[in-house]
């Protein structure tokens, strides 16, 4: 399993950038947040992250175009990126896949869940 240590949670709604990053910084990650895909990517270009928790349905760029862009990037292609969505229908999940994400957690959940979710993906990696 890779140590992951530094978080960027990228979704459009505060209220689960508030959630979700109060959790895994009481779990001991440091977390920067963004709203969209374009501050994602600008957020990565200024700065390395271990694990970007990327929501695929946002304004000015969605989340899998800005996975798209993470893979094409060689400074950003390692960065392990896992969807964050309410997308669980099979063929969305593929779309998120093929679009370069390394895993798939399907919101809502509670708040604890993400860090078993987490935990589980990543020691699959």
């Amino acid at each position: 399993m890779t140590s992951i240590r530094t978080i960027l949670l990228v979704d459009d709604d505060s209220r689960l950038r508030d959630l979700y990053g109060g959790v895994l910084r009481r779990a001991g990650y440091t977390v920067t947040d963004a709203e969209n895909g374009a501050q994602a990517i600008a957020c990565l270009r200024d700065s390395g992250f271990d694990l970007v928790l990327m929501d695929v349905n946002m304004p000015v760029m969605d989340g899998l175009d800005a996975t798209r862009h993470i893979r094409k990037n060689a400074q950003t292609r390692a960065t392990t990126v896992i969807a964050l969505t309410s997308n669980a229908m099979p063929e969305e999940v593929a779309k998120g896949l093929d679009a370069g994400c390394d895993g798939y957690i399907v919101k809502p959940l509670d708040p604890e869940e993400l860090l078993r979710e987490l935990d589980a993906i990543l020691v699959t990696e």
